[in-house]
């Protein structure tokens, strides 16, 4: 389920992850990076079983998918800086 203006904004507000709990997510596959490292340790602190609605090595295809309302995005701090001008 594409996350909805309300849980959009407890995210920002809490910054909880708990809020995500009924959101697909779109997450960036880096096999051998940080985030196949720290997502299930993320996911397991948060009591989070994610619905993953994408799994892609495609930087593309992610963003695409995200802008589309498609899930929650996944992805590095260097990754959003450098898609989003963050």
């Amino acid at each position: 389920m594409p996350p909805t203006p309300a849980a959009k904004e407890e995210l920002r507000r809490t910054r909880d992850l708990t809020a995500a709990r009924e959101l697909s997510f779109i997450i960036l596959r880096d096999r051998q990076g940080q985030m196949a490292k720290d997502l299930p340790m993320i996911f397991e602190e948060y009591h989070l079983n994610p619905k993953v609605a994408l799994r892609s090595e495609s930087e593309d295809l992610n963003s695409a998918m995200w802008l589309c309302g498609v899930g929650a995005l996944i992805v590095p701090q260097d990754y959003l800086c450098r898609r989003c001008s963050v």
